[in-house]
């Protein structure tokens, strides 16, 4: 008999609101496989049903996970993905982790910046080009900087897919101020039996912006070496000679 695919959790967003760092401490669990990097398959352009059993070879094929999870800060913002992973995994638990919108749209003012996703221009001139639609028009990209911080209208769409008892909405305030207190709570809403003094923590912070200018010029031209940008379907590839 075929296992079914499995997937227990998922870490949706918000982007840039120390999703990572989450993703950093429940990783630690030894009854959890929480699978290193970004899974971008349910907003990928050419998604389709079989995903399901895609996801499910990024695990260990024998079965030994207890518990099973994967990050993705940009799905709690794209649209096509929650009727995606409710039709795929409708009893998936959800993570949310959720910052300030005005410094979220900072941090990821820089962040698109350094990935060369927008042009390199000073904080006040890029937030003026965003606001008045120009960045917009040039940049497929850009419209995500604000857009992203829409969390009501997000979450609302993903409660059209999922009840209300599979989130855990944190803020990232709350969790930097008491990471071991909100990873335990974190770890219970997976269905992991774990008190927050067993919890272990990262020894170090997890992706850092980057917001001086000289760093982040050198940051946005290692980046242009290293990989080359679809600005049709959103993906960024990596070049075939990189550095």
């Amino acid at each position: 008999m075929t296992r079914a695919p499995k997937l227990d959790f998922a870490i949706i967003g918000a982007q840039k609101s120390a999703s990572t760092y989450l993703q950093d401490i429940l990783t630690m669990h030894p009854e959890i496989c929480l699978h290193a990097g970004e899974i971008a398959a349910f907003e990928d352009p050419w998604y389709h049903s079989g995903t399901s059993t895609y996801i499910d070879r990024l695990f260990d094929s024998s079965g030994k996970c207890e518990v099973r999870g994967i990050k993705r800060p940009d799905s709690l913002a794209r649209p096509e993905v929650p009727p995606r992973l409710a039709a795929d995994f409708p009893d998936l638990r959800l993570i949310v982790v959720l910052r300030d919108p005005v410094s979220r749209a900072v941090s990821a003012y820089f962040h698109y910046v350094r990935h060369r996703w927008i042009p390199h221009l000073q904080l006040n001139q890029g937030f003026e080009a965003l606001l008045n639609g120009s960045l917009r028009e040039r940049y497929s990209r850009a419209n995500e900087i604000l857009d992203f911080g829409n969390y009501g209208e997000h979450l609302t769409r993903y409660l059209s897919h999922f009840p209300k008892s599979s989130f855990l909405v944190i803020s990232q305030e709350d969790l930097l101020a008491n990471p071991a207190l909100w990873a335990g709570r974190a770890l219970r809403h997976v269905g992991v039996d774990a008190t927050s003094s067993e919890v272990e923590l990262p020894t170090r912070a997890s992706n850092e912006g980057i917001y001086a200018d000289a760093r982040l010029s050198v940051a946005r031209a290692v980046n242009g070496l290293r990989y080359e940008y679809d600005a049709t379907s959103r993906l960024r590839l990596r070049r075939r000679f990189s550095v």
